[in-house]
């Protein structure tokens, strides 16, 4: 599929909450081919994308970077949030986990985006920089993984 396609799909749909707060939302597209569910990249991005919105400080910028790294894709998000608590990167890939004082949502965003990156054979992890924001970083190989064989 085409990355730079999805991409402005996912951005076209968070516009709003980002126009909503100022922020603007900066796309460096270095790779454009990726084998994928589309439907659950789309959901990867676009929980990413609303959250670094969501926890951005106001009419700051968000970067969603795209590069080849050897045999795999990785996505960057990155965020203008000031960073996070310590102890918070490790537990927010789990249910009900939630990073700011909105208690409006489930926490379950990060736990649904975790499955949808291993279901592909990827990782994710956070990289925080304290005071400034944080980095949500997706890996996924290029090709899809042949599907295992029965048992």
């Amino acid at each position: 599929m085409s990355l730079t396609a999805v991409m402005q799909e996912v951005v076209d749909a968070c516009r709003i909450a980002a126009d909503r707060r100022r922020i603007e939302i900066v796309l460096e597209l270095g790779h454009d081919e990726l084998e994928a569910d589309r439907r659950l990249l789309t959901s990867v991005l676009t929980n990413l994308i609303t959250n670094a919105i969501e926890f951005s400080q106001p009419a700051h910028a968000i970067t969603v970077r795209i590069t080849p790294v050897d045999d795999r894709v990785r996505f960057e998000v990155v965020d203008a949030c000031g960073g996070m608590p310590d102890d918070l990167p490790g537990r927010l890939f789990q249910p009900y986990a939630r990073g700011g004082a909105d208690r409006t949502g489930f926490g379950l965003g990060l736990m649904i985006v975790k499955q949808a990156v291993d279901a592909h054979g990827g990782t994710i992890r956070i990289d925080n920089s304290p005071g400034v924001g944080c980095s949500f970083i997706v890996d996924l190989p290029r090709h899809r993984l042949a599907d295992p064989p029965p048992e």
